[in-house]
């Protein structure tokens, strides 16, 4: 049976032939479907226990999805540059997925002038006059609202932090929105030294950029090195074109099948063009080997014997290697992650369908153009040249010092072993960049003149009428954003007792001493007033039932994020009133992300198991031998875990959510 399907391209040419162009035509149409997805959203898994509270919260305080405007210039107190500035803002506001834009026309001023407390916007419009203009300078950087939250230190720099409602699903958002913000941002180029976008949007398309590149760039790097090994150890240079074919057939079918089924190009999935001229060109390289031997032993060349040949030889295993490999990688469709669930779907159907490529191919390309001479030795003759003395080396190894390299192997195995258990997940982007890279220089411009572009929610929760009106539960939102403060790891955090503090203290004759919660009762309510509920709307509830810190930082790795939040979580679980609770939300740690690392590791290996198991059951059942499966799974799946982790710790890389999901695809 396993003969007649493989041999299927040689006995019907002419329906082999139909099928590969009918096979062709209908990827192409999935192929102009095909769309593109590097956004956060694809690491989120919608089934986590922290999705919930993190969509309740950006339902109830706003999206946390900000792009940052940033604008550096020494003249930028200047009445032209204020204008184009404030005409930049009246613009962004137009945005149909604009939720929010916060400038320094937007921000409330609140300052003790000669005993009397002017509380109104920092400016509405952009002043005329040089000595408004100082005034306006001088209480933006006095404001600890404004300052490392709108303003540089210095007054040098701005920011304005435009918060979008992201469409959920929508792979063309970010583009979109990158290119429209871009479009507003060029022609301010030459009436600033620094105009540039940060957040999300840019960086997705960051990514997706630099994707394109490396699929465009690797894609015939490998195809080159492959066929430049074909050529190297099987001798002939129309052989390498075999493999070649295939794969552009697997790769064209496999892209074609994503867009029909609406599996966009992510991270993960754009390496599959390089998965299948690697791992599925392992078929066609031993099919083309059996073949060259077979020719190798007649004395005069016959395609047809060769091909039966092959087929007797590699049958088997063909079939075999193809299923381990297809459902290894269908074993990542367990994860919840959407990223790593698409890839599962993406490259298991590319590993099948090179099976098909390899069947309806490779016997009809050989029976009707294959090789008539072959430079190998017979199969059962010692090899001679490079592959030859590789082989004579190894031998030689092997039996003068077995012993010597089992020892070795174990001691390696178990070190390495050991260290694969102080792997570090992360789900850090900017990591996907070189330092020199622009996106990260913005970045940390960005973070050493304002504040970081991270940001995340700290929520609390009082279990009483208008809590955050009363002293007690604001001084306990005022002591937690202290405790924030001391751990240093944070730019800015601002919530409704800075609001609060800022007011008492000019009410006081601005005494850095008073700037705290008050009181009474009395004094929060009257405080209050002075505020539009537009402007503490991100802060706390209508129900002054819940408050909000927006946390600003530059901690772009979630696993030194997650060391801090540790350390916080701690002490809020210590020292708040039993009535209090808190949560922590955001897109970049391990109870609202993928990167849990107790349950994220349990379900990788998890995985690996269900792979080695299905591999132990089908060897047992074609061989009907136990100790097969003992060979064929434990030292290469064993070693491929311990090494591959193990290596991964020894270098400074971290591992990414997605490289969990590479191990299962190797062959055997």
């Amino acid at each position: 049976m396993i003969q007649n399907i493989i041999t299927f391209g040689y006995r019907n040419k002419t329906l082999s032939v139909i099928l590969l162009v009918i096979f062709c035509f209908a990827a192409v149409g999935g192929l102009l479907k095909i769309q593109i997805d590097t956004s956060y959203e694809s690491l989120i898994s919608q089934e986590d226990e922290g999705w919930p509270d993190y969509k309740e919260t950006v339902e109830e305080f706003g999206s946390d999805n900000t792009t940052i405007i940033y604008v550096r210039d020494k003249g930028l107190w200047s009445p032209e540059r204020l204008r184009l500035l404030e005409d930049l803002v009246i613009k962004i506001e137009e945005f149909e997925v604009v939720e929010k834009v916060d400038s320094l026309f937007s921000i409330t001023n609140i300052r003790d002038k000669e005993g009397i407390l002017e509380s109104g916007p920092l400016m509405d419009i952009a002043p005329e006059y040089p000595e408004e203009i100082d005034v306006i300078k001088k209480d933006a950087i006095y404001s600890p609202l404004v300052r490392r939250n709108l303003l540089a230190a210095d007054g040098t720099s701005t920011a304005i932090n435009v918060t979008v409602l992201q469409k959920l699903n929508d792979p063309k958002f970010n583009l979109e929105f990158y290119n429209k913000l871009q479009a507003l941002l060029d022609p301010l180029k030459k009436d600033f030294e620094e105009v540039f976008q940060i957040g999300p949007p840019r960086l997705n398309v960051a990514i997706e950029k630099g994707m394109f590149a490396d699929m465009t760039f690797l894609t015939p790097i490998n195809l080159a090195v492959l066929m430049g090994a074909i050529v190297l150890f099987l001798r002939t240079f129309w052989a390498a074109a075999i493999p070649a074919v295939t794969s552009g057939l697997s790769i064209l079918w496999t892209f074609g099948f994503m867009g029909y089924v609406g599996i966009p190009v992510t991270l993960l999935t754009a390496i599959v063009p390089s998965l299948v001229i690697v791992i599925g060109s392992t078929e066609d390289t031993h099919m083309l080997s059996s073949y060259l031997h077979s020719i190798a032993e007649q004395k005069t060349p016959d395609r047809k014997k060769a091909i039966m040949y092959m087929v007797r030889h590699v049958g088997l295993p063909l079939f075999i290697t193809s299923a381990t490999t297809t459902f290894g990688f269908y074993t990542n469709s367990m994860s919840s992650i959407p990223l790593i669930r698409d890839f599962a779907y993406a490259s298991s159907f590319a590993m099948f369908i090179n099976l098909v490529a390899t069947i309806l191919s490779v016997p009809l390309l050989l029976s009707m153009a294959g090789p008539q001479t072959s430079h190998l030795k017979p199969e059962n003759e010692i090899p001679t040249g490079l592959m030859g003395s590789i082989v004579e080396t190894l031998e030689s190894i092997g039996n003068k010092y077995g012993k010597w390299v089992i020892i070795i192997t174990i001691g390696l195995a178990a070190f390495l072993g050991y260290q694969s258990t102080n792997v570090r997940v992360s789900n850090d982007p900017l990591s996907y960049f070189k330092s020199n890279n622009q996106l990260v220089i913005d970045s940390d411009t960005l973070a050493d003149n304002i504040s970081g572009m991270q940001i995340f929610y700290l929520t609390l929760e009082a279990d009483a009428p208008d809590a955050f009106r009363i002293p007690k539960y604001l001084k306990e939102l005022e002591r937690v954003g202290q405790v924030m403060h001391s751990q240093n790891a944070y730019d800015k955090t601002i919530s409704l007792s800075d609001y609060i503090a800022l007011v008492n203290r000019e009410m006081h004759e601005a005494n850095p001493e008073n700037f705290k919660v008050p009181d009474t009762r009395n004094e929060i309510d009257e405080f209050l007033l002075l505020f539009q509920r537009s402007e503490l709307e991100r802060y706390v509830s209508p129900d002054y039932r819940k408050a909000n810190i927006v946390v600003r930082h530059r901690l772009s790795d979630s696993e030194d994020l997650n060391r801090y939040l540790k350390e916080l979580r701690k002490e809020l679980t210590r020292t708040l009133p039993d009535e209090m609770s808190f949560k922590i939300n955001g897109k970049k740690f391990d109870d609202q992300s993928c990167c849990r690392i107790s349950v994220f590791r349990a379900s990788r290996f998890s995985h690996h198991a269900n792979y080695c198991n299905f591999f132990n059951n089908e060897l047992f059942i074609h061989f009907t031998d136990g100790r097969a499966d003992i060979i064929g799974t434990k030292p290469d799946s064993c070693g491929f875990l311990l090494w591959g982790y193990g290596f991964v710790w020894y270098t400074p890389q971290p591992r990414y959510c997605h490289r969990s999901c590479y191990c299962r695809g190797h062959r055997h």
